[in-house]
C-alpha cells in the first residue's frame, strides 16, 4: 500500500510496515535469545553429567567404559 492519500500528502504516523518490520525485528530478537539461553542450559547439562560421572569414578561404581548390553 502507499504512504500517500490521493492529495500527495504522507500519512501521519508511522506506516504498517514500519510497524510490522520493528515487531519481526523483535520477534527475531527474542529468537535469537532464545536459543542463546538453550545452549547455555544444554551446556551446563553436559557439565553437571561430568560431575556424576567423576563422583561414580570416585567411589569405584564405574568397571567397565562404555556402555553394556545384554549378549543376543
Amino acid at each position: 500500500m502507499a504512504t500517500a492519500n490521493l492529495n500527495g500528502r504522507a500519512e501521519p504516523g508511522i506506516s504498517k510496515y514500519c510497524i510490522t518490520f520493528g515487531v519481526s525485528l523483535a520477534a527475531l530478537i527474542l529468537a535469537g535469545g532464545v536459543l542463546v539461553f538453550s545452549y547455555w542450559q544444554h551446556v551446563e547439562l553436559l557439565h553437571e553429567g561430568d560431575r556424576v560421572g567423576i563422583r561414580l569414578e570416585r567411589l569405584g561404581l564405574t568397571d567397565q567404559e562404555g556402555a553394556q548390553h545384554e549378549p543376543r
